[in-house]
């Protein structure tokens, strides 16, 4: 008799893993989108914590520039690439 709780509790605990693992997968799939009034659409793609995570704003190539180009920039007649100000 001693064993039918600990069945019972087993089972218990398989079926909250698996809920909990499908309800992540449910939400990491999910982006949310919001449309903006000048037709632009904003969406969230991740969220994440600590203080390494740093925001960069465009895409790769302002990544690149970011992380190869010195911070007070590179001159090269009239034009000047500098990394993006964080």
């Amino acid at each position: 008799m001693r064993s039918r709780p600990l069945i019972i509790t087993g089972m218990a605990v398989i079926l909250l893993t698996l809920t909990a693992a499908i309800c992540g997968l449910w939400s990491i799939s999910k982006r949310q989108t919001v449309h903006l009034a000048g037709g632009e659409e904003l969406t969230l793609v991740a969220v994440t914590q600590g203080k390494t995570n740093v925001f960069f704003p465009g895409g790769l190539w302002d990544k690149l520039v970011y992380q190869w180009v010195p911070a007070r920039g590179i001159r090269i007649g009239g034009f000047r690439l500098r990394p993006v100000s964080l």
